[in-house]
């Protein structure tokens, strides 16, 4: 969707800069007009740029979310040794 909607712009923006560059050229008679062409690219580049810019606005989608189930379970640990020098486990709760 917004490929679709970056191109339609640039298609429009690529007429309407073909269109003011044929109507931009002077001939001599209007040769001390050019002021009125450079503010009027500006002001044409402002609305294209801010057309860019801005975020499309997506309405909210509404629906069930399921969560995953939280699954638990005790399994052994091991802690260190002993002072005979046995292995010590120690049961803990563990979850995914």
């Amino acid at each position: 969707m917004t490929m679709i909607r970056n191109s339609a712009i640039a298609f429009t923006a690529a007429i309407a800069m073909t269109a003011a560059a044929s109507l931009g050229a002077a001939n001599e008679a209007q040769a001390g007009n050019k002021g009125a062409y450079i503010a009027g690219g500006f002001i044409a580049g402002a609305i294209i740029g801010n057309a860019l810019a801005r975020p499309v606005y997506a309405a909210p989608a509404y629906g069930v979310v399921y969560a995953p189930v939280r699954q638990c379970w005790m399994q052994k640990e091991f802690v260190g040794y002993n002072h005979k020098g046995y292995k010590v486990y120690q049961n803990v709760q563990v979850c995914n």
